[in-house]
């Protein structure tokens, strides 16, 4: 194993969005092959295709959905507590409306979602259960090179009724049940709040407490000011502007992470962000951060297992 010099990461992407970095244009897709399962019916293990664009620290995974016979990209996002899709798919697949509209605030932005219905879909032959999606203008996803357009984000409340899931950035791959990988566990606490899900870890930061959402789908790891100014976090370069999913611009200071760690895990050191902008409309209390693939990538898998409730973090690379 060899140690890694602190990264400078790129934008930060918030919860339930990803970063304009990452997400925003055409961009080269690796591991992008067609979206077919492989499955050992006595361990009922399913493995998945991800399509990782980009490299550590600035990283993005993707899946491909069957709705309705017709394959859709969509980038897997366990920060997003619903999933969602661009309305005009929603438009073109027929689908309902299935309750009234509500407000999220990803990452300090505000954003109108409206609930729909959607069934006969499916992830790599994985059937997933009918569910209600939200469909959510103003989505900054982009497209991959090679794979079509990403039409949504694939969120918790889907991924936690798989029961397991193990992301293999290098692989490429998204493992559905099976043996769980060797790896240090970490409690991992699940929240329901207004019907989403969301996946929170311990952190400590110099022996500071802190309280983060797992999201797969920030390229950056975000801290709050106050959680920065507790732990006496040192500042890298100015204050710059990120953009979140829907749009809207929020101001970050980059700051240096150098000590931390969640459960006794050593955590990676590197140039993480520090807002004032509320996360999540205060879903979760209390929530200090979202702790993005620029850290979750550094790990060979990253397994989240909602049956139990913990987090198998495989070998650093």
């Amino acid at each position: 194993m060899t140690s890694r010099c602190r990264r400078q990461a790129p934008l930060v992407a918030a919860a339930c969005a990803c970063l304009v970095i990452g997400c925003g244009g055409a961009q080269r897709a690796r591991g992008a092959s067609p979206a077919t399962a492989t499955t050992s019916l006595s361990a009922r293990r399913f493995v998945v295709p991800l399509m990782v664009v980009g490299s550590t620290p600035s990283i993005a995974a993707f899946v491909r959905v069957m709705i309705h016979g017709r394959p859709y990209l969509f980038r897997l996002d366990t920060g997003a507590g619903h999933t969602v899709i661009d309305p005009a798919v929603a438009r073109t697949l027929g689908l309902r409306a299935s309750g009234r509209p509500y407000r999220s605030y990803p990452f300090g932005c505000a954003a109108i979602t409206r609930p729909i219905a959607i069934s006969d879909w499916s992830l790599s032959g994985i059937p997933l259960p009918p569910s209600s999606i939200g469909s959510q203008h103003g989505l900054i996803v982009g497209v991959v090179a090679g794979g079509g357009p990403v039409v949504g984000l694939l969120g918790s409340d889907v991924l936690s009724r798989l029961g397991q899931v193990s992301l293999d950035f290098a692989q490429h791959q998204l493992v559905v049940g099976g043996p769980v990988p060797h790896g240090r566990e970490v409690v991992m606490r699940v929240h329901h709040p207004n019907g989403k899900t969301y996946e929170t870890i311990a952190v400590s930061l110099d022996g500071q407490p802190g309280t983060l959402v797992l999201d797969t789908g920030a390229s950056s790891t975000l801290l709050t000011a106050s959680l920065a100014n507790r732990a006496h976090l040192r500042h890298v370069n100015r204050p710059i502007e990120a953009r979140g999913a829907v749009g809207c611009r929020v101001r970050v200071q980059p700051i240096a992470i150098d000590n931390w760690s969640t459960s006794g895990v050593s955590l990676p050191p590197l140039t993480a962000f520090a807002t004032n902008a509320t996360l999540l409309g205060r879903t979760i209390r209390p929530l200090d951060g979202i702790l993005g693939s620029d850290v979750l990538s550094e790990f060979d898998t990253v397994t989240l297992d909602f049956r139990s409730g913990r987090l198998i973090l495989g070998a650093r690379d």
